[in-house]
């Protein structure tokens, strides 16, 4: 990518781009040209991909991904400093390293790194993918009579400005969509409890689902009138939470499990009605 980085970082700044205008046609063929180069070098790691260690594999990929990201900021940074007259050009431009971007997620997902914030455009482009589905979901979810409150939380993070959305985010959804499209209905469960086990296994550590959780759990206990009943339903919801099955996936990584945060916050919860009814029977 050294002939896309040399002409992004050293032809396309608006100042040097500005006073050489009629090249822009060139510049842009010669973009075209490397974007068709790069697809080649993907579709040789592809055919290679069974030989080649995983790890070869995602360096080789990352730095594609890393490269391009980076360039796509500088473009769209370039964009609000030049002129009207290149914003036309720019965008163009753009819409080519994107392609790149479309081709590693489609064909790569897998390799990437999960932590890189996504271009403010290349944002937009897979929300604006993604939305009809959450919207379906959203439709469908409330028509199970589904908590309106837990279905906006769902899909909060989803919907934050566009520059705060990393590939691992897009990746999560992607997979929580279509799992939370799928699920089947059990007798024991109604649709919120459904949720709740679904969003646990994906480990959904999101600080509203925690307020969102813990407001339930004390709306229940305040309608018990005894302690033993009030820990007797915080133990059942404690085993409930460690026995539920949890696959590999986090909304945000390296920040704990929604699980082991709700049962430690059980256990300081227990431990404060019974620090209460003493006090009171004193």
């Amino acid at each position: 990518m050294n002939r896309l980085n040399q002409l992004v970082y050293v032809r396309f700044a608006p100042g040097d781009l500005i006073c050489e205008e009629g090249q822009m046609p060139v510049y842009l063929d010669e973009i075209r040209n490397e974007k068709f180069r790069i697809t080649a070098d993907l579709r040789n790691i592809d055919q290679q991909s069974a030989s080649a260690s995983w790890d070869a594999n995602a360096r080789a990929l990352r730095q594609y991904q890393m490269q391009t990201v980076a360039m796509l900021d500088v473009l769209q940074l370039f964009r609000q400093q030049a002129a009207k007259s290149l914003h036309v050009f720019y965008g163009e431009v753009s819409c080519v390293l994107l392609d790149i971007l479309i081709a590693l997620e489609q064909h790569f997902p897998e390799y990437l790194a999960r932590d890189i914030y996504m271009p403010e455009a290349y944002a937009r482009h897979v929300v604006t993918q993604l939305e009809p589905r959450v919207r379906a979901l959203e439709k469908q979810l409330l028509d199970k009579k589904a908590d309106r409150e837990l279905v906006r939380l769902i899909f909060a993070p989803l919907r934050q400005p566009a520059g705060q959305l990393t590939f691992g985010t897009i990746m999560y959804y992607r997979r929580l969509v279509q799992d939370l499209q799928t699920q089947q209905p059990l007798r024991h469960m109604t649709v919120n409890e459904r949720i709740h086990h679904i969003l646990y296994a994906y480990n959904f550590n999101s600080p509203e689902l925690f307020r969102y959780t813990t407001r339930m759990l004390r709306r229940k206990v305040s309608q018990l009138r005894t302690l033993q009943e009030k820990k007797a339903l915080l133990i059942w919801y404690g085993k409930e939470l460690k026995n539920m099955p949890a696959n590999e996936y986090a909304l945000h990584h390296g920040k704990g499990s929604i699980r082991g945060q709700l049962q430690e916050w059980i256990k300081e919860e227990k431990l404060f009605l019974h620090t209460l009814f003493t006090t009171w029977s004193s």
